[in-house]
């Protein structure tokens, strides 16, 4: 199930993964599933 406040951190998450890519792309990926899990509960 999917709510607004999950779906603005997974976007923020997309975002900093789109600016970051080139740095740590596996680190910022992480933190999109355990955001992603922590709010879809």
């Amino acid at each position: 199930m999917s709510s607004p406040k999950a779906d603005y951190i997974l976007n923020r998450c997309d975002t900093m993964n789109n600016e970051r890519k080139e740095a740590k792309p596996s680190f910022f990926d992480a933190m999109s599933l355990l955001v992603a899990k922590r709010y879809a509960l």
